[in-house]
């Protein structure tokens, strides 16, 4: 079902990605490193395991999310074995390691161990698998050089990599890709990347995901959803989740998403510290369609007082780099349209 609010597994419940599935699955085959990139509520997850469970090769799926806000080499390789520990082949191998420890909820590291020595042994008894690492740009907070590691595996095991995020100028930071002194310099990877539904598309995927549940709609209520939440999968998924399963209204959905959206940018912009009311203000200005390097610090300066310019790039770049916003036709845009909308109703805290 396309209004399910899962990740989809199945290529029937997966709207109209025929050709990036393909692509997946022939980088799958055929490249060490797939990297996997799109702004959050693209797909991507979707994408990474209807591809996957179509191949029919064993994977193991790292959330790096769960990790939390200070996330530990030890940490991640705790993600890798809970997720081995599902899989009846892979649970075999876990038993090899002296390292490890079977307790009352299954196999656990023990207490002393030399963890990037044990991170390796584990990633080569992972001969044949393909270990997907997501949102691997929040990895970037550890002191390990997880390039390093990717590496090692490009070079000398028989493992395959995903590796996705949302923050894609982050995402491009901590791997390094194209600095000449990055280990992962000039390996061969391929990229895919997301990009939100076209309209006619979006509309579309509506329609045939109120067929399938046998809601009628009327064209009105598609349109209007579309405008306000553009071609982006997740929202229009969650639209269409709400309204035939729990009966809520388009603007109730809207007022949700919001209220979604303006909680995650305030978790995001919290590492800023003192500097989040600059963040806020910028993205202030572009909400309101302040779209110039000029009129943006206009804006800010006069909200905030003088900001050199040093300072301003600086903010602009990393709000681009945690997806946030982005460079089009030569000015600034809010990409997500329930971000833009909780910057503009003042539900970003300065």
């Amino acid at each position: 079902m396309y209004f399910d609010p899962e990740p989809k597994r199945r290529r029937e419940d997966f709207y109209d990605y025929d050709e990036l599935l393909h692509e997946f699955q022939e980088s799958v085959r055929n490249y060490k490193i797939t990297l996997v990139t799109g702004l959050r509520r693209y797909g991507k997850t979707s994408l990474m395991l209807t591809g996957l469970n179509e191949l029919g090769v064993n994977h193991i799926f790292i959330d790096c999310r769960l990790l939390g806000d200070k996330p530990t080499l030890r940490g991640f390789m705790e993600l890798i074995i809970n997720e081995m520990s599902k899989d009846s082949t892979l649970r075999g191998i876990l038993g090899r390691f002296d390292f490890l420890e079977v307790g009352a909820l299954g196999f656990r590291l023990k207490v002393k161990l030399k963890v990037r020595s044990a991170l390796l042994s584990i990633i080569e008894g992972l001969s044949n698998t393909v270990l997907v690492i997501d949102e691997a740009q929040l990895l970037r907070n550890t002191n390990y050089r997880f390039d390093e590691l990717l590496a090692y595996i490009y070079d000398h095991v028989n493992v395959r990599v995903v590796i996705s995020g949302s923050e894609v100028g982050l995402l491009y930071r901590f791997l390094r890709l194209n600095d000449p002194e990055s280990p992962l310099y000039g390996r061969s990877i391929h990229e895919i990347r997301i990009k939100p539904l076209p309209r006619g598309k979006s509309m579309e995927f509506l329609r045939r995901g109120f067929e399938q549940v046998n809601v009628k709609v009327n064209d009105d209520v598609i349109e209007r959803a579309v405008n306000e939440l553009d071609g982006v999968i997740g929202w229009l998924t969650m639209f269409g989740y709400e309204y035939t399963r729990r009966g809520k209204s388009l603007e109730e959905i809207i007022h949700e998403a919001t209220l979604l959206a303006a909680s995650e940018v305030n978790k995001a912009l919290e590492i800023h510290g003192a500097a989040r009311a600059r963040f806020v203000a910028v993205l202030e200005s572009v909400a309101m369609g302040s779209s110039t390097w000029g009129s943006i610090k206009r804006y800010v300066n006069a909200r905030l007082g003088s900001i050199n310019d040093t300072a301003l790039s600086n903010v602009i770049k990393s709000l681009m780099d945690m997806g946030l916003i982005s460079k089009v036709n030569g000015g600034y845009v809010i990409n997500d349209p329930m971000v833009k909308r909780a910057v503009s109703n003042g539900l970003i805290k300065p």
